[in-house]
């Protein structure tokens, strides 16, 4: 009975361990998301103002120079071939970079289209990191409650077994008593 009650509170022991492991790995990998997703948007800017900066090279060498906020408005637009327009291309080369630059706009797109999805998966993974602390929470409690309660039981099953040997001694008190009453 001492064997099971050892095996039975090392158990839950190792569960509490095993919970607060778990606990401590899931705030782990939320801050590491936190600054991968941050380490994202900054390579994001930087990547949009290079292609910026590189758009409005090729549309001087086009000999078609354009302000910050049309090079802004050209970037943003969800239409590609607004960037060939008004550009007459003599040369082969001027056709090439015409191509280069929708190529980029539609990396650009994309690449704001994956962080929008990451963004949603980050504000997911958020939500299931509150919902399973809650859950954790829960189970620690009540695996702190089981034990306060095999506590209590480990307490009165000691009472039990020293009434049961003072009963017994009493039994052969009396029964002693009788014989040599007799």
């Amino acid at each position: 009975m001492r064997i099971k009650l050892k095996v039975d509170r090392k158990f839950e022991e190792g569960r509490c361990v095993k919970l607060r492991e778990s606990r401590q790995q899931l705030i782990s990998l939320s801050k590491r998301l936190t600054d991968i997703m941050k380490r994202f948007a900054t390579g994001q800017a930087d990547y949009k103002e290079r292609c910026k900066a590189q758009l409005k090279r090729q549309l001087e060498v086009a000999e078609c120079p354009r302000t910050d906020d049309e090079l802004e408005e050209m970037l943003e637009s969800e239409n590609p071939q607004i960037f060939t327009q008004g550009i007459l291309m003599d040369t082969q080369q001027a056709r090439q970079n015409a191509a280069d630059i929708e190529a980029r706009h539609e990396d650009i797109l994309k690449l704001e289209r994956s962080i929008r999805e990451l963004h949603e998966l980050f504000l997911d993974l958020a939500a299931m990191v509150e919902s399973q602390s809650e859950l954790i929470d829960r189970i620690e409690y009540n695996v702190s409650a089981t034990k306060d309660h095999v506590e209590g039981a480990k307490q009165s099953t000691r009472r039990a077994v020293e009434y049961k040997t003072k009963t017994r001694k009493l039994g052969w008190n009396v029964d002693a008593f009788a014989f040599v009453s007799i």
